[in-house]
């Protein structure tokens, strides 16, 4: 019998990781592009001065909580629109033993589109302020943009997984797990022989 995924698709492989498994090796993928922030804004503006007093560390906080949440806004809102073309196929919820807001897309798109809502995240809440802090000098726009760079981090992991599927294959979020699975481009007729 061949597996298949929520809407009956035939899956080719899966290419997700567990979670756990995924914050682990997400060190790999967080380190480069928060080094290079950091090191860009040491080049420019020299040795960042961050107080972190409580006027500054107390909002600070806010927008990081905040911004985790936008994190799984944006990959949903991405999603819907380049992927499924509906919100409501786009399930929204929290991952109470992570602690952690999630998006899962619940029907399959093309890996071109997955692969932009993966990415989404990474480029608003971690690109955009870590540009706009390393071209007016303020740390604290930029070690916020560090931060979600380092968030976005599963996501990169993500993407690496994916690496090798053709931008027109079809895939579907998984369920649980980091990834996705890639679906049958031929399913057989009639079953397996």
């Amino acid at each position: 019998m061949q597996n298949t995924d929520a809407t009956n698709s035939p899956i080719e492989r899966d290419l997700s990781v567990s979670l756990a498994w995924a914050n682990l090796k997400s060190i790999i993928f967080a380190l480069p592009p928060v080094m290079l922030v950091f090191g860009l804004h040491v080049l420019l503006w020299g040795k960042p001065h961050l107080s972190l007093t409580t006027s500054v560390l107390l909002p600070l906080l806010g927008f990081v909580f905040v911004g985790f949440v936008l994190h799984e806004a944006i990959h949903g809102i991405a999603w819907a629109v380049w992927g499924t073309r509906s919100f409501a196929t786009i399930k929204f919820g929290m991952n109470i033993r992570a602690l952690a807001p999630y998006a899962h897309a619940t029907v399959p798109m093309k890996a071109s589109a997955y692969r932009l809502g993966a990415i989404s995240p990474a480029f608003v809440l971690g690109v955009l302020p870590s540009f706009a802090g390393l071209i007016t000098g303020n740390f604290l726009v930029t070690f916020y943009g560090m931060i979600f760079l380092a968030a976005a981090a599963g996501d990169f992991l993500v993407l690496w997984l994916i690496r090798n599927v053709p931008s027109t294959t079809l895939v579907v979020d998984h369920p649980t797990r980091a990834g996705c699975m890639v679906l049958d481009p031929d399913p057989p007729v009639g079953g397996r022989p």
